[in-house]
């Protein structure tokens, strides 16, 4: 299974959001690519290929 995981602006910070869910969905197979939409453009191949798409969305008050 393919898996894309996105991640939104979060304050500068590296998106540590995906690195448990990227964990785990690896360790049970899956083929994980992350993308923070902060500082890299999306990745419209991963978007094509993915059978799971996963955002992050940050609340910020």
């Amino acid at each position: 299974m393919q898996v894309l995981l996105l991640s939104t602006y979060d304050l500068g910070h590296q998106p540590f959001s995906l690195a448990s869910p990227a964990a785990k969905l690896k360790s049970a197979g899956a083929a994980v690519t992350c993308n923070d939409l902060a500082v890299d453009s999306l990745n419209e191949d991963a978007v094509k290929g993915a059978d799971l798409i996963g955002l992050y969305l940050q609340m910020h008050t």
